[in-house]
């Protein structure tokens, strides 16, 4: 599904909206994605090093889904990802976030409850961090050096 096809009014909650930075601190070769959310549901890909916003059936499954162009919410603690996958069919990423919108600006705990309906994914090594940014200068890269900053 895109963003064209969106619903004429999902819901799109605040927490949601604004620029995200998806990385993986933990991985050896750190990797990073700047996500915009629109209010208007959709979602743009920003400076990146590697595609940070994905999911996996299973760990040594060859079928990922990467973030598309779209989402909504339900709630503050429910967010849908609509995913283009490796095996060329749409799919919604399902996400839960376990911390309060309080805890965005530090690192919300973001947990994959299910593609299209079906659980058994996940984003599970390298793990992820989610960091919600008030502009791209207040989200700190873990590694600054590893690869290009955000442009200024």
């Amino acid at each position: 599904m895109t963003s064209d096809e969106l619903e004429p009014s999902p819901e799109r909650g605040g927490r949601f909206v604004g620029t995200w930075l998806i990385d993986q601190p933990s991985h050896a070769l750190y990797e990073y994605t700047f996500y915009t959310f629109g209010a208007d549901g959709t979602l743009e890909r920003g400076p990146m090093c590697d595609e940070t916003g994905w999911v996996q059936r299973g760990v040594d499954s060859p079928l990922r889904c990467t973030f598309g162009d779209g989402w909504e919410s339900h709630g503050d603690t429910a967010l849908a990802i609509f995913g283009a996958c490796s095996d060329g069919q749409d799919r919604t990423i399902e996400l839960q976030f376990l911390t309060p919108p309080d805890a965005n600006a530090d690192g919300a705990a973001v947990q994959v409850t299910a593609v299209d309906g079906e659980p058994g994914w996940g984003h599970e090594w390298p793990s992820w961090r989610w960091q919600r940014c008030g502009g791209a200068q207040t989200c700190e890269l873990a590694c600054p050096s590893c690869c290009p900053p955000w442009p200024t």
